[in-house]
C-alpha cells in the first residue's frame, strides 16, 4: 500500500479513476477486464510478477492494454512482452508527469 499511494493520488490528481491489486495474482483476477482502459504493472510484485500477470491478463482479454513499470526489468524479457502486446514501458524512477503522457499514449491509441 505505501508503494501503490503515490502512484494512485498522480494518476486520480491527473482525472483517472484508479482501482488497484494487492498482488500480481489478485491483479489478473479484478473482474471485467473490459471496465479497464489499461492496467499497469511492476515486473517485481508480490505472488505473481509483472511478465506472468502480463500473460495471464492476456488470456482473459486479448489486447488488454498493459503498461510496464520497472527498475529491474530484464532486456530479453521487456523485449518478448513488447512483441507479445506490451503497450508500453516507463522505468522507475519516474515523474508522474511522465506515466501519465505514457498511459494517455496507451489509451487513446
Amino acid at each position: 500500500p505505501l508503494l501503490r499511494a503515490p502512484l494512485r493520488s498522480g494518476l486520480e490528481a491527473a482525472g483517472y479513476v484508479v482501482d488497484e491489486a494487492d498482488n500480481g495474482r489478485d491483479a489478473h483476477f479484478l473482474g471485467d477486464t473490459e471496465a479497464f482502459d489499461a492496467v499497469i504493472l511492476d515486473m517485481i510484485m508480490p505472488e505473481m510478477n509483472g511478465k506472468d500477470c502480463f500473460a495471464a491478463l492476456q488470456q482473459i482479454r486479448q489486447g488488454v492494454r498493459v503498461i510496464l513499470s520497472s527498475g529491474f526489468t530484464q532486456e530479453e524479457d521487456l523485449k518478448l512482452m513488447l512483441s507479445n502486446g506490451l503497450s508500453g514501458f516507463v522505468r522507475k524512477p519516474y515523474q508522474n508527469a511522465e506515466l501519465s503522457r505514457i498511459l494517455a499514449l496507451v489509451i487513446n491509441s
